[in-house]
């Protein structure tokens, strides 16, 4: 015979009564569930006695100046009703110690039933787009995100909105949770972009029922959940909730790590051996061979100026260097600033060639065809461009982007059993305790690192690569 979910017994027959905190208040109780022993070995009478704690429970639950004390104490009552239908209330207390089951039984009913007990109220009652606008003054005045971030939130905020309306913050429940996820796993990906869904709302989309068709990514879910999660928590320190109702919620993601992988040699000979010279759009051609043999980031190239090639000690060297305009460049972290040695396999491809004639030209870019998105980053249209011609060359998997050339040069450097320091100079890794070097030593000179550089070797891949021609 099955047993409701609130009882269970244990594995020496005693029965215990069982039930879930509701997700709305795990944050402030601590408690992700509530139990009790029913201190017998008989079943039915473990079902009546849990019956009586279940509605108990579920009032206290509604209790809205409930608190973590008050769970505890109601924990510790027996409740008995006498034929007469009286109702007694006993601690659950050491029977040797009568005064402490009277102070006990007292704090509780005080705590129940007193009306002094302080009700908590927000210092302002908002809605969820106010909250939001506050949240987002208080972090740009921090400085905390940029502008690519400050639009992906705003976006998920409106998501949010279209999904459960606008609430006022105290309307916000677990439950309010619940529909939002419950919505966004019905969701498509980039429904904006897919003619069936244009000029639908959320809810229109939701209610289609398409047969088969794909629904967004668990990361993409989470992060929504995330972002809203993070404006709550703001929003409880701030006084403006009492709990975070998305505290608990995610969903679990159970496929593997979505680490990016390198590129295997058969990859290098598909991408670099394919490359087309377009006279017009040379960095189609420069930035997958630049990204081989340097290791550096898409975006550290592709905002190359023509005044980042220098020669440093006799030594011709890429510097990714910050520039008096601030908004001119971006890097990642300060490790990212750095001098490279050129690699002796891009001088036999022309590339010194390349750039001189380039700077010839008045070109304040290296690769002056490569505009700035709205965000500022040069790279933005060349990394689709560089997706569609990775799966043109047959390499379809997610794992694999412009990002992997950085995991091949590293993986490369390790096999070659390069120093740790110097590999880690040379593409602009993070300076900690393994793959770094020390603030206190100063940066490698471009000569301390050449024989890294050059132990970036594809072998006899190299001479399948086209070369790039000057007239």
């Amino acid at each position: 015979m099955r047993n409701p979910s609130y009882i269970l017994q244990n594995s020496y027959g005693i029965w215990y009564f069982r039930i879930a905190v509701p997700k709305h208040l795990r944050y402030t109780l601590k408690l992700k569930e509530l139990k009790k022993s029913l201190r017998t070995l008989n079943r039915y009478d473990a079902l009546r006695q849990a019956r009586k704690l279940a509605v108990g429970a579920l009032d206290l639950f509604d209790n809205p100046k409930l608190t973590s004390d008050m769970v505890t104490n109601w924990l510790k009552i027996k409740t008995t009703t006498s034929p007469d239908g009286s109702v007694t209330e006993e601690i659950e207390a050491d029977p040797s110690k009568p005064e402490e089951e009277a102070r006990l039984l007292k704090a509780y009913r005080e705590s129940k039933y007193s009306a002094n007990t302080p009700v908590w109220s927000p210092q302002e009652n908002l809605l969820f787009s106010q909250a939001a606008k506050k949240y987002e003054e208080h972090i740009t005045i921090q400085d905390k995100w940029d502008d690519k971030t400050l639009d992906e939130n705003r976006a998920i905020y409106q998501v949010f909105i279209e999904c459960v309306t606008d609430l006022s913050l105290d309307e916000i429940t677990g439950d309010t949770a619940e529909e939002f996820l419950r919505i966004l796993k019905a969701l498509p990906p980039n429904r904006k972009k897919l003619l069936a869904f244009k000029n639908k709302s959320i809810k229109q989309i939701v209610a289609m029922k398409l047969p088969g068709h794909r629904t967004m990514a668990k990361e993409t879910i989470n992060k929504h959940i995330r972002r809203i999660s993070q404006l709550f928590n703001w929003a409880v320190k701030s006084k403006l909730m009492q709990t975070n109702p998305f505290s608990e919620f995610s969903i679990k993601d159970r496929s593997k790590s979505k680490k990016r992988y390198g590129f295997d040699d058969q990859d290098i000979q598909k991408l670099l051996c394919n490359l087309e010279i377009d006279r017009r759009e040379p960095h189609k051609y420069w930035l997958p061979i630049l990204a081989a043999y340097t290791g550096a980031r898409l975006e550290e190239l592709a905002q190359l100026h023509t005044s980042d090639i220098q020669t440093i000690d006799g030594i011709e060297c890429i510097c990714f260097t910050e520039t008096e305009d601030e908004e001119d460049k971006s890097f990642k972290t300060k490790n990212a600033i750095r001098k490279v040695p050129i690699h002796s396999k891009l001088k036999e491809l022309n590339f010194l060639q390349f750039w001189a004639l380039q700077k010839l030209s008045g070109h304040k870019r290296l690769f002056p065809n490569l505009k700035p998105d709205r965000y500022g980053k040069f790279s933005s249209s060349f990394s689709k461009y560089f997706t569609r011609y990775r799966r043109k060359c047959g390499i379809d998997s997610t794992r694999k982007t412009f990002h992997s050339f950085r995991h091949t040069v590293a993986t490369k450097l390790k096999l070659a059993e390069m120093d740790d320091k110097k590999s880690a100079a040379v593409i602009g890794h993070y300076h900690g305790t393994s793959f770094t070097f020390s603030y206190y030593g100063g940066p490698f000179l471009p000569k301390d690192l050449t024989e890294v550089v050059e132990a970036i070797d594809y072998g006899s891949l190299f001479s399948l690569i086209p070369k790039w021609e000057i007239h």
